[in-house]
């Protein structure tokens, strides 16, 4: 046996191009968008920290100039009071996470429109906390059920559980108020921030 016939025998598995490779290639895209997505949504807890500490620097001055629909003051249950705040605005090249949709520039216009008449009449107190809380810490518990235990991130507690969790419901209403009018939240880009005090 020559050196030819060891590597022609020794090399891979040629796969032939047909419907069954079309289906598993599908498959693997599914279900490693699956898990990325899991994985994104863990990444995006944490990275909402973040975005939130930039928000709180200059949404006062913003809110004072008319240019957001201003901080929602709200006491938790525990006694502190709060300042909630969700904003929107268009997004721009690189702004945000990648999205596989695209919008026109009327699309990214009619959504933010309707997001800041939603948002400005907005009533936080209209949120059933309870339900909330039980919705967040249901998901939180799912993602870390997920993740090796040196992985995780602590657990919500108290007033950041309770912010959070209204925070998160706001969203989820917004998001199905503009579903309802055939809009796109992924269309704008949607910050919160708050701060509390007892």
């Amino acid at each position: 046996m020559d050196l030819d016939e060891l590597l022609e025998r020794s090399g891979p598995p040629i796969c032939t191009r047909g419907h069954r490779l079309e289906v598993e290639l599908r498959r693997l895209v599914r279900d490693s968008e699956t898990t990325a997505g899991r994985r994104r949504r863990s990444v995006r807890l944490g990275l909402a920290g973040v975005a939130v500490a930039g928000v709180l620097g200059l949404a006062p001055v913003a809110s004072a100039a008319g240019l957001l629909p201003g901080w929602a003051t709200w006491s938790t249950t525990q006694g502190s009071t709060c300042e909630l705040q969700l904003d929107v605005g268009l997004r721009r090249d690189g702004d945000g996470e990648l999205i596989t949709e695209t919008f026109t520039d009327a699309e990214q216009r009619a959504t933010y429109a309707a997001a800041r008449e939603f948002l400005t009449a907005f009533d936080y107190d209209s949120v059933d906390r309870d339900a909330a809380i039980a919705e967040w810490q249901a998901q939180e518990a799912h993602i870390r059920a997920g993740q090796r235990p040196g992985d995780r991130q602590p657990a919500l507690q108290g007033d950041d559980l309770e912010v959070t969790a209204v925070l998160t419901q706001v969203v989820n209403r917004l998001r199905d108020h503009l579903h309802g009018r055939g809009l796109d939240i992924r269309a704008i880009m949607v910050s919160a921030g708050n701060r509390c005090t007892r």
